[in-house]
């Protein structure tokens, strides 16, 4: 853990402008005052536990910026102060860390990763990070807004049966989804959702607190597991945990098991992702529908229920809480004991989540418009029986309508036509009401609850004689809908296919190596293409190309011909594969100048001549610079691809092909490279965790380094993406490692479980 260092531009506790606040010493040096203090809403009062001056005094913060009004709440790693900002006049709350970890590196470097985490995520429903600070005892502690509100665990019980407000609890759960499917997006996981860590404030405002213990994916600092005996039950109590049970857990396994998987009751580091948050997630839908959390047990007891899956009684439950349908069965999947079985991350969850709310309101509307049109019926039906009734008590009614229809002329026609005039005129309004929600709902592409409105319209629209020309515009917009629908549609299914294309090609790409079978990533770049309906190796140059440019992922495309050009040209076992047709074809598609005198350098291979190239990389795009690294690197210029594809990294750390590149380089190089190369390849799994070539790309230098039980690991992960890959990297490994290694009892070993790991998998 490196030492934390004051900036020397803001010393701390010397000089004589350090006592004083920005304000203050503005004041003084300008004679400028403002004191700016808005009014408060009275529901915004926090309640604070401990006043300065009680016990513990060691704990306050003495950063001079902020006035401490009392300790708000207290955990196992730090204590939560009101405060307010001296210069801005806001309250905020300061978390510091504890005394008795001021010691402890991992703590200390938990507490700063819970700061810049929360100061990185840019969400509303993420408390913001103002600031981090340290303390002169070498205490870390950071500033936050000072959230007001209450629990979604206290809203929970005070509800005196879960079918009350159901409707309100859904909304924060929407919220609750979208807040993490933001997190997610951004590669970081929670691992402690539950309805104490949920703030709900005074005007509806919902947040998700408390990311002491969240993960970035990818990352690979955490403590493998130990027996869950041995694992210590360190809870962490706030004030928000109260006395429900639903301590969170310090340790191998840390959560709250009423809330928490099976993979992570059982401290399987490897195996969390995003999959862990939907299951807590799941579990918050079953509390929030029948009551209780899935497992309706405390301390240890919940945690082996964890460890189990023991679901039968949450899904009894939920079965019986009289609830719809659809959120019954997306509680039970997101609470799939298997992870596969549960939705890939909190996006998909927000997303059914809110097409369900979108339905319950159109459902809702398209009630209300029937309740008033029964009301407009009943009452024209009250109203013709007052009439007939008021007729049969005067007994010249019939002959006063004789009279009228004899001097009035069609009188009685006009009172008949005006009583019509006045029904048309009530369904009218709805007819078109119903049109314009439904122009609505296509424009956000909700097309299911587009259908029921439009529906809806034209069911209005036939129940009375509303006119011609209503009737023809309910008919044209059905007929427009349907065929913007299909329109859409068809966009998707292309979009769907453009990006199952560029992670194929990706994966094809990711897998090019030692121990790599080039006739293997041959064939996966032709499959495809010939998926995608490009047979390259068949089509004429031009017309290929012209595919190629109606592509909306036309750059990928490209791209990726070049690698397969060079991956042809370069590997012995593919001397007989046609790379000259993929050449002219990629040449005529994309006739950018500099990657054609890339290109053109293909015949010759010549790394003198591409090493010139290398001039003008300052310019070139990320994409543009793993090209020319990779062609470097398959020239033989492998030294030459390294620096230039390190200088890339630098400038473009996030680019997957430049990681992806620059650890093939690097393999060709001496073995002292190789911690580099799988450092590379593991910023690459960072960028895009499910790609199976960077995967096989680890296990096999991990096998290489005779690393074997790091190589089952990663094998494993491996045979859930894909196991056909899992299978054939297996295969490949042995046959470049087992003459060599056959005797070595560690090789024997790492054979049966990775075979074992395989067969139980299903790989």
């Amino acid at each position: 853990m490196a030492e934390f260092e004051r900036p020397p531009s803001q010393p701390h506790g010397s000089g004589d402008d350090s006592n004083e606040s920005v304000l203050a010493r503005i004041e003084r040096i300008s004679g400028t005052t403002s004191r700016i203090l808005l009014r408060e809403s009275p529901r915004d009062a926090t309640p604070v536990l401990r006043v300065p001056g009680d016990e513990e005094p060691e704990s306050i913060p003495d950063d001079l910026r902020y006035e401490v009004q009392g300790e708000i709440a207290r955990g196992g790693v730090g204590v939560i102060f009101k405060c307010r900002d001296k210069d801005l006049g806001r309250e905020v709350a300061l978390k510091v860390l504890r005394r008795d970890h001021v010691s402890n590196d991992e703590v200390i470097q938990r507490f700063v990763e819970e700061a810049q985490i929360g100061g990185q995520l840019q969400h509303p429903g993420i408390v913001p990070i103002y600031g981090l600070g340290l303390q002169e005892d070498g205490r870390p502690f950071f500033a936050m807004r000072l959230v007001r509100g209450r629990t979604l665990a206290a809203l929970l019980d005070d509800r005196e049966s879960p079918r009350e407000e159901r409707r309100d609890f859904l909304s924060i759960f929407e919220q609750i989804c979208q807040t993490m499917a933001y997190a997610h997006a951004r590669g970081v996981i929670h691992r402690d959702l539950k309805p104490a860590n949920i703030m709900v404030g005074a005007f509806g405002e919902v947040q998700v607190m408390d990311w002491g213990f969240s993960k970035v994916l990818g990352r690979k600092r955490e403590p493998t597991t130990e027996q869950l005996e041995e694992t210590a039950e360190h809870a962490i109590a706030t004030v928000r945990s109260g006395g429900d049970g639903s301590h969170s857990m310090a340790g191998a396994v840390m959560g709250t098991p009423s809330y928490m998987p099976p993979e992570q009751a059982l401290g399987r580091v490897d195996e969390i992702d995003e999959r862990c948050d939907v299951f807590a997630l799941g579990a918050l839908l079953c509390e929030i529908l029948s009551g209780k959390p899935p497992y309706d047990a405390e301390g240890k007891e919940a945690l082996f229920m964890a460890a189990q899956g023991r679901l039968e009684d949450a899904f009894e439950r939920l079965d019986g809480c009289e609830a719809d349908p659809e959120l019954v069965d997306l509680a039970r999947r997101c609470l799939s004991a298997g992870k596969k079985e549960r939705p890939r991350d909190a996006g998909a969850v927000a997303r059914v989540v809110t097409d369900h709310l979108a339905e319950l309101e159109e459902r809702t509307r398209v009630r209300e418009l029937r309740a008033a049109q029964a009301r407009a019926k009943e009452q024209q039906e009250r109203e013709q029986a007052q009439r007939e009734q008021r007729s049969r008590r005067r007994g010249l009614a019939v002959i006063a309508a004789l009279l009228m229809v004899v001097l009035g002329g069609g009188g009685a026609f006009l009172w008949v036509d005006a009583r019509d005039r006045d029904r048309r005129e009530l369904i009218a309004p709805q007819v078109r009401d119903a049109i314009l929600r439904a122009r609505g709902y296509r424009e956000d592409n909700r097309w299911a609850q587009a259908d029921e409105a439009a529906r809806v319209a034209f069911e209005l629209a036939h129940s009375e004689d509303v006119g011609g020309e209503i009737l023809a515009e309910v008919e044209k917009f059905r007929r427009t809908l349907v065929r913007e629908r299909d329109a859409w549609e068809q966009e998707q299914r292309r979009t769907r296919e453009d990006a199952r294309m560029v992670t194929e090609l990706t994966d094809a790409g990711a897998c090019w190596g030692p121990a790599i079978a080039p006739r293997m990533i041959d064939r996966a770049y032709a499959r495809a293409f010939e998926a995608y309906g490009l047979d390259l190796d068949n089509l004429a140059p031009a017309e290929a190309a012209a595919s190629l440019d109606e592509s909306e992922i036309h750059g990928e495309l490209c791209a990726a011909i070049d690698d397969w050009i060079w991956i042809r040209r370069t590997e012995p076992d593919l001397a007989g594969r046609d790379w000259r047709r993929l050449l002219e074809t990629v040449r005529r598609a994309d006739p950018d100048p500099w990657r054609n005198q890339l290109r053109g350098l293909v015949s010759s291979a010549d790394p003198i001549r591409l090493t010139e190239l290398k001039e003008s990389s300052e310019d070139l795009s990320p994409r543009d610079l793993a090209r020319l690294g990779f062609a470097l690197q398959a020239s033989g210029a492998a030294s030459d691809a390294v620096d230039l594809l390190r200088a890339g990294r630098g400038r473009h750390p996030e680019s997957l092909w430049i990681q992806l590149r620059l650890a093939l380089a690097l393999q060709r190089l001496e073995p002292a490279a190789l911690d580099e190369a799988l450092a590379s390849y593991t910023a690459a799994l960072v960028l895009r965790p499910d790609c199976p070539g960077s995967r096989r790309r680890v296990a096999a230098l991990l096998a290489h380094e005779e690393r074997y039980e790091e190589a089952v690991g990663e094998l494993g992960t491996l045979a859930r993406v894909a196991p056909k890959a899992a299978r054939e990297w297996l295969t490949l490994v042995r046959q470049r490692y087992d003459q060599a290694r056959s005797e070595d009892p560690l090789w024997r070993g790492f054979l049966a479980d990775a075979t074992d790991l395989l067969r139980q998998g299903g790989g």
